[in-house]
């Protein structure tokens, strides 16, 4: 029986034997199995299975980071990330691996996932929290501020009604620094797109703005002296321009 068949008809045992690996940061065997799973189709399918929880090998990897298994604790999560997991899935609650990272401060995981404007403000299904929100929450200030540059939304409320700012006065903690900041912030000009075609744009509008007050003119040139008015029955009628 060739390797791919034998993955084929053991998934489960694969699936399982990657979050063993990953939940007993055992990074070395891993990046084996990786290596073995390679050559198979089924092997995005195998690095993303989320268990009963929803969570995925890499949310797993993510939580155990201050965890209590022993070891370089962030082997398993580079492993899993230059694998090419999806790091778009999210568990029962909503949870995705920015927010799971966010949560506890791990800083450096934020750094190489792959954050956009959009999954950097998505909010988990239970309480509505986004990343910015649990990390202000949980006093991760070096992580709120890290979230603010990569476009995280402080304005995003949850199904409390509170915001991260809110949360962190609440907290007292270290995070109202750089919301507060972020709140006070004038808006940033938005950047002209196209130059070329606005000033065209501009000109076209001032040459027709031209021909009308030249227009105007020319009736005013001539409209009868002897005349007050426009509505008389010896001025010309006006026509529409």
């Amino acid at each position: 029986m060739n390797p791919t068949t034998l993955i084929k008809m053991n998934t489960t045992y694969f699936s399982q034997l990657v979050f063993n690996h990953v939940s007993n940061n055992e990074y070395k065997e891993l990046e084996e199995l990786i290596d073995i799973l390679s050559g198979s189709e089924w092997k995005d399918y195998i690095l993303n299975y989320q268990d009963e929880e929803g969570d995925t090998p890499l949310m797993v990897a993510i939580k155990n980071r201050y965890g209590e298994c022993i070891g370089n604790k962030e082997e398993c999560v580079d492993i899993l990330i230059k694998a090419g997991v999806n790091q778009s899935l999210r568990n029962k609650r909503g949870y995705s691996p920015i927010m799971r990272a966010a949560s506890i401060g791990y800083l450096n995981c934020l750094k190489k996932l792959n954050i956009t404007s959009e999954n950097v403000n998505w909010q988990c299904t239970t309480s509505h929290d986004t990343a910015l929100i649990v990390a202000a929450f949980n006093g991760m200030h070096n992580t709120v501020e890290y979230l603010l540059k990569v476009d995280a939304d402080p304005s995003i409320r949850n199904t409390a009604g509170k915001t991260a700012l809110d949360y962190a006065v609440e907290k007292n903690n270290k995070c109202v620094k750089f919301l507060e900041e972020v709140k006070s912030a004038p808006p940033i000009p938005v950047p002209i797109q196209n130059n070329h075609l606005l000033i065209q744009s501009l000109c076209n509008t001032i040459n027709a703005q031209t021909d009308l007050i030249q227009k105007l003119n020319d009736k005013l040139d001539k409209r009868p002296t002897s005349c007050c008015c426009y509505t008389c029955q010896e001025c010309p009628k006006e026509k529409d321009i």
